[in-house]
């Protein structure tokens, strides 16, 4: 144990210093590294969080403009049913994906969210449904006029043909 004391006590004070010096910037450097361990940890949960809760608002908000975007095209089609032009399969070409949009917003709205969207498809599906009985019914006329037109067509021509013959 002697031997062991002599030995550390020829070692000069300058040397002593650098040891202890060294064990105290280590140390340090140990602290520091914590530190910014920890630090690294908070911030990464931070900008998953801050990730996650982007990608909710953008899917949203995508969502919600398509809903947005298939109540318009919806509510285009009403007054494009005074056009007897328009086609039954144009009808059902903008409603195509009503249905599946409508029922996507169920996936990221509140409840009292979907409780109004569903509620507004509803008073606009009972619109659209009476609209398009009157639509028939217009259609129906439109038939009937044109079967009359082509009678009367039909008979001028005969006419025309007699008084042809009759001249001739």
């Amino acid at each position: 144990m002697e031997s062991i004391i002599e030995l550390f006590s020829k070692v000069s004070d300058v040397i002593w210093s650098a040891i202890i010096a060294s064990c105290i910037t280590i140390f340090g450097v140990y602290l520091t590294n914590k530190y910014h361990e920890r630090r690294q940890t908070t911030l990464l949960a931070h900008e998953k969080q801050k990730y996650q809760s982007e990608q909710k608002f953008t899917l949203k908000k995508e969502v919600f403009l398509d809903v947005a975007r298939s109540f318009a095209d919806v509510l285009e089609i009403i007054p494009n049913l005074t056009n007897l032009e328009f086609t039954q399969k144009d009808i059902e070409m903008k409603m195509a994906d009503h249905g599946g949009i409508v029922a996507k917003s169920c996936l990221v709205a509140k409840e009292s969210s979907v409780a109004a969207i569903l509620s507004y498809s509803t008073e606009t599906t009972e619109v659209f449904i009476k609209l398009m009985k009157e639509r028939e019914v217009v259609l129906g006329h439109q038939k009937t006029i044109e079967i009359y037109q082509s009678t009367i067509n039909s008979a001028e021509n005969e006419k025309d043909r007699i008084i042809s013959r009759i001249k001739n």
